[in-house]
């Protein structure tokens, strides 16, 4: 099971915060958006989202016309959207897992097991003294029109990946969204992956395109011998992954993840050998995994931080830990997560963050996906034994059902993509 083996990040709770945004002002009630005259549709379709908007009534109005731009997004004032409490609302979710089969795994899509509870689609994330604006399709392609968004990670990166896709199309095939896969090299991956490298759509009448790229470590990763299915490889860890170093001129905004692949059992599995400088021979201070991990996300970091020097109207994200949720034992040792009620709902002195990624980022210009503490405390989420891969005896307490926590972490990163100085003070 994909991500199971134990993190080494596992139990990173009770760590104060290092570095906590001052709010001066209260978040918006929600984003002025810039509609101007259009007069698109707030009805909302009830078989498949109920926020989801008819947005391809107006499809015309999105159709790409030459020089037809945006004004750049400001980002003079940011809000700390990691904390709060989990609060049921009617209008959840966000779309229905029964229909976005083009996007969503069926292994992910709850909906489709024979899980008989799902009170866990319910909740929305209420942060603390401000609220998240509601996710809007349509403002979210207006925004995006003509761009790219690439999310490049490990699973869990995937899923967020469809959770957005999911929630762009409300998982309606009459939306324009055409494979354009080969655009990224995804066409060209060898016949025994045992995983697709990723994949890329276009929202034609915007021109906006959603991409996911493989890179469980964020490191570049080459195989000794590309024609050899059983070749080890060498993870690069001072160099990013060769998606980002080929593709970063097409991106406009880039979520990076990563996490519980640093591990041994990993390695092994993988046929992993490390690197540093092109050589095996690892400098002193790298001789832990933590150590490995952090220099490793420090150095996507800074080299993300120079292509922002080079394109300021680059946008880049690291996604904090999604935590795992195993009780009484692990993936493979009998590890359970059968509860059916969120762990909790309102924030503590000390929250859980992941220090790793908040380090990371320092002195650059790479933002924060805090996510950590929010889906800390949704144990009762997560793909449990109705995961129809699990093995008898095991459970998946890591990946999540979709719809589910994912599509909180979207939200967030909506809020964060369309924050501007027009706010309206709670």
């Amino acid at each position: 099971m994909e991500g199971h083996n134990k993190s080494i990040l596992q139990g990173i709770r009770g760590k104060k915060v290092l570095l906590v945004p001052i709010l001066a002002l209260s978040c918006g009630l929600f984003i002025i958006l810039d509609l101007q005259s259009m007069s698109i549709s707030n009805v909302l379709v009830h078989e498949t989202n109920k926020n989801w908007q008819l947005f391809y009534r107006s499809e015309r109005e999105l159709e790409v016309k030459n020089g037809d731009t945006e004004a750049p997004i400001s980002r003079k004032t940011e809000y700390d959207y990691s904390q709060g409490k989990w609060v049921l609302d009617a209008e959840r979710p966000l779309y229905s897992g029964n229909f976005c089969k083009r996007f969503l795994s069926a292994g992910w899509a709850c909906r489709l097991t024979n899980r008989p509870d799902f009170e866990f689609e319910r909740y929305r994330w209420q942060p603390h003294d401000c609220n998240l604006p509601p996710f809007d399709s349509h403002t979210f392609l207006r925004r995006m029109r003509n761009k790219t968004i690439a999310f490049v990670g490990d699973s869990l990166g995937r899923q967020q990946f469809q959770s957005l896709m999911c929630m762009l199309t409300g998982g309606k095939n009459s939306i324009l969204v055409h494979d354009v896969g080969t655009e990224f090299g995804f066409g060209l991956r060898p016949p025994f992956g045992a995983r697709p490298d990723g994949w890329a759509y276009n929202f034609v009448l915007s021109n906006t395109t959603v991409v996911y790229s493989w890179s469980s470590w964020l490191g570049d990763v080459q195989k000794y011998n590309e024609s050899d299915p059983s070749s080890a490889s060498a993870l690069h860890l001072d160099r990013p992954s060769s998606f980002l170093r080929n593709y970063i001129h097409k991106l406009d905004a880039v979520v990076l993840n990563t996490g519980h692949h640093w591990n041994r059992g990993k390695f092994i599995v993988n046929k992993i050998e490390l690197h540093v400088n092109g050589s095996k021979e690892l400098p002193k201070k790298l001789t832990i995994l933590t150590d490995l991990y952090n220099y490793t996300l420090r150095s996507v970091a800074k080299f993300m931080d120079i292509q922002i020097a080079h394109n300021p109207g680059l946008r880049v994200f690291i996604t904090t830990l999604s935590p795992r949720h195993f009780r009484n034992g692990d993936w493979d040792s009998g590890g359970t997560c059968e509860n059916n009620i969120p762990f909790g709902e309102t924030t503590s002195s000390d929250p859980v963050i992941d220090p790793v990624a908040e380090g990371a980022i320092l002195n650059t210009k790479v933002q924060l996906l805090n996510i950590t503490y929010l889906s800390q405390l949704r144990g009762e989420a997560h793909m449990s034994k109705y995961s129809i891969t699990a093995k008898k005896g095991a459970q998946d307490c890591l990946h999540w059902c979709l719809p589910g926590v994912p599509d909180t972490w979207n939200e967030i990163l909506y809020a964060k993509l369309i924050e501007d100085s027009d706010r309206v003070i709670s």
